[in-house]
């Protein structure tokens, strides 16, 4: 099957299909240009979260039943006649993606008799075919994970937006941190037992200092370095730290692995309901997929994996990924999380942990 770059074609109206998944629908919008978009939908699946993406095109919509093939049919043809009436040579198309398989046969029938362009949008090979010819093209990129976010849900905001950079010393910082173990569990302990009359810090091996300077503010320095914190110690040493040296590694791989949007401490709120919030320590894009990052330093629970799992579905659909790392071993992962293709779990593996990560991406 021959392959091409992307779509050149543009219509005059294309018909998209509504189902359950909104990722297809969207790469359809993005990729098959037309001037008119039309979704077949149904009660149960609507097409208004497209709305707010279609930007230079007219968008229409058909009710159908999601299980009468005819009914999709006779809608379809019905509306092509209308068309037609106003210019007799208009280039139609269809997106064959969502909907049931009784919409699709519909759909397909209508455009195998009167010989129009069919795509199928496969998402796990990140490409699109053209049934009618037997061809393939590229899928073009979502860059931001503001796009998937705002396919799958409109009651939920983005606040804060996170960020995209760490400074230069708090990489080194967390590195060095992640590379010595004794030193780190040292700098807990001492913390811990010195919480109760107010921790001023201390020296350690191979050139750290800890300064305390009050519950919410303190300086690490390390050599010739030095970095000052804006958050509760005990927040830094017990999670922060790790979360920065995970994020650190993939901002390495960002330039040459297909990372978009990557953003850390993203906090996405329900507006309707203020106390329900998701927060990621990492979040990022393939392109394709929506990424993201749980940073863990004690045992997970299988409630942990189920959650994030959960909601990493709710802003990236099907196919939205986790990717669990805890820094240090875990005695027992949870079998079902194991055996979830979308969920990536990794233990502490010192060195091997940035190549586990280029395994999971792809080059660009």
């Amino acid at each position: 099957m021959e392959t091409n770059k992307y779509i050149d074609k543009e219509y005059d109206v294309v018909f998209h299909l509504v189902g359950e998944q909104r990722v297809p629908n969207y790469f359809g919008i993005e990729n098959i240009k037309s001037q008119k978009h039309i979704f077949v939908q149904t009660d149960d699946f609507k097409s208004d979260y497209i709305e707010p993406f279609i930007r230079n095109s007219l968008l229409d919509i058909i009710n159908v039943g999601p299980y009468d093939i005819k009914d999709v049919e006779i809608k379809i043809r019905n509306y092509i006649n209308k068309e037609k009436r106003n210019n007799q040579t208009v280039k139609i198309a269809f997106n064959l993606t969502g909907g049931t398989k009784f919409m699709y046969a519909g759909a397909y029938n209508v455009a195998k008799e009167i010989d129009a362009d069919s795509y199928y949008i496969n998402t796990y090979n990140k490409e699109i075919i053209m049934m009618n010819k037997d061809l393939k093209y590229d899928i073009r990129k979502i860059q931001s994970n503001d796009v998937f976010i705002g396919l799958h849900s409109k009651q939920f905001t983005i606040h804060p937006n996170g960020f995209n950079s760490l400074s230069k010393n708090s990489i080194v910082i967390a590195a060095f941190l992640y590379n010595n173990s004794k030193i780190l569990e040292t700098i807990k302990k001492e913390y811990d037992r010195g919480t109760k009359e107010q921790y001023k810090g201390g020296v350690y091996n191979k050139g750290l200092r800890v300064n305390y300077d009050n519950e919410k503010k303190f300086t690490i320095t390390l050599d010739n370095i030095s970095e000052t914190y804006n958050i509760p110690f005990q927040q830094f040493i017990t999670g922060v730290w790790f979360e920065h040296y995970v994020f650190s590694l993939l901002l390495n791989l960002k330039n040459k692995y297909e990372i978009y949007d990557l953003r850390s401490g993203l906090i996405i709120k329900d507006s309707q309901d203020n106390i329900k919030t998701h927060e990621y320590d990492a979040v990022f894009t393939d392109g394709y997929i929506l990424y993201t990052v749980e940073c863990k330093s004690g045992k997970n629970e299988s409630k942990d994996y189920a959650k994030m799992n959960e909601s990493t579905k709710l802003f990236g659909g099907t196919f939205g990924k986790v990717i669990y790392i805890n820094q240090q071993y875990v005695k027992s992962i949870d079998n079902k999380a194991q055996q979830n293709k979308d969920i990536y779990i990794y233990e502490k593996i010192q060195e091997n942990l940035e190549h586990h990560l280029q395994k999971l991406l792809k080059k660009k």
